[in-house]
Parts: C-alpha cells; sequence; structure tokens
C-alpha cells in the first residue's frame, strides 16, 4: 500500500515538473505553410515541448485537427463560416471601448513573440523569357541580400519555356517565456466569449410589456 501511494504521489511530482518545464523554460514554436500546387495547400503546427499539434486545411475547404500524429477531427470550412455568420447576425454589436483594452493585451503576447525562420520556394514562369530572366535576376539579388541572415530563405527557378506559378511559404515563430502571455491570452478569450455571449435585448417584449401597462 506504502509503495502503491508513493508511486502515485511520485507520478504527481514528475508531471508538475514537467508542467512547470514547459511554461517557465521550454519555447512554443509555431509555424504554417502555405503551397499553391498542393491539396493540403496550408499546414499550422504547434510544438511545445513534448506536445506537438497541427491543423491541415485541404484545397477543397476542409480542416484535419492532428495531435501528434493521431487525427482528432476533421470538419469542412464552409459550414464552419456559414454558421459563424448566422451566429454573428443574432449577437450583440461589438463594444468598440473594448477594442482598445484587447489591442493592449494583443501587444504584450506580440512583444513575447519572436521571428525564427521564413523560407520560399518558388516556381515561376511569365511566358515571356526577357521578362522572367527580369525576375529571376531581382531574385537572385534578393537572395544575395538575405543570404547574410540565417533566418531567410530564398529559392526561386525560373521557367522560361510556359507561364508557371508554383510557390510554396513557410514562416516560424516562437514564443520563448510563455508564462508571460497567458495572463493577456486569458483575458482576450474572457473578453471574446463574454461579448459573444451577450443576446440583444428583446425590444418587441419590451414595448408589449409596456403597452400592456
Amino acid at each position: 500500500m506504502v509503495s502503491f501511494l508513493f508511486a502515485v504521489a511520485l507520478i504527481i511530482v514528475l508531471f508538475f515538473i514537467v508542467l512547470a518545464l514547459h511554461i517557465l523554460v521550454l519555447p512554443v514554436k509555431f509555424s504554417g505553410r502555405l503551397r499553391s500546387a498542393a491539396n493540403d495547400f496550408f499546414l499550422g503546427v504547434i510544438k511545445w515541448g513534448l506536445f506537438h499539434a497541427s491543423i491541415k486545411i485541404s484545397a477543397g475547404g476542409t480542416a484535419t485537427l492532428y495531435f501528434f500524429s493521431f487525427r482528432v477531427k476533421e470538419f469542412p470550412l464552409r459550414e464552419k463560416e456559414t454558421k459563424k455568420k448566422e451566429e454573428e447576425e443574432e449577437k450583440q454589436p461589438f463594444d468598440a471601448g473594448k477594442i482598445r483594452p484587447l489591442f493592449d493585451e494583443a501587444a504584450v503576447i506580440l512583444g513575447e513573440t519572436s521571428f525564427d525562420y521564413f523560407r520560399l520556394n518558388a516556381k515561376v514562369g511569365l511566358g515571356d523569357p526577357a521578362g522572367t530572366g527580369i525576375l529571376f535576376g531581382l531574385a537572385s539579388a534578393l537572395k544575395g541580400i538575405l543570404s547574410c541572415s540565417d533566418g531567410f530563405e530564398l529559392n526561386v527557378l525560373p521557367v522560361f519555356e510556359t507561364e508557371a506559378l508554383e510557390c510554396e511559404i513557410e514562416a516560424g515563430f516562437r514564443i520563448c517565456r510563455f508564462y508571460r502571455i497567458m495572463a493577456p491570452a486569458i483575458r482576450i478569450l474572457r473578453t471574446v466569449r463574454n461579448t459573444g455571449n451577450k443576446k440583444p435585448k428583446d425590444e418587441s417584449g419590451t414595448a408589449g410589456r409596456a403597452s400592456a401597462v
């Protein structure tokens, strides 16, 4: 019995140690990749120590949520957009006085967010060899300027024979002090939720009661 309680206590202690390590030490890394010539044209990834989650959006408008490599949920975006519009019509208009505090909280989050890397792989053809050559020359010059930074990677392949446009853009960011953004993020979510849950008053019902009196 004692050994079982010790094992449970040890597991709980290890859990809080890992949680504290994630919050205080390990950075949150998130990235987004956009591809023009692929079925999954957008991929968003969040990595936080041992945790790994991603969302993949297909060209057909379907989003798939993954936790590690396990598919958690798949849902169509178009139906979500329609429902969102219907819900917005029923909600009370957003209070403009609350926009400034939201910006202040977002500024704190952005202040803790740092740029990690940017990659661009493209295949471009303008249909005109001369114009394509000029564009490739400008891209090569820009690549030379950005070569001094390890965070930028620019690769452009010219296509002189025909028109072509294939592009893959990926950018990454990180939040090193996650504990600094926890309170602002909670306040933003609370403000947005409280604003969305407010329903407009039933003016017809109020008028009816007033006339009855």
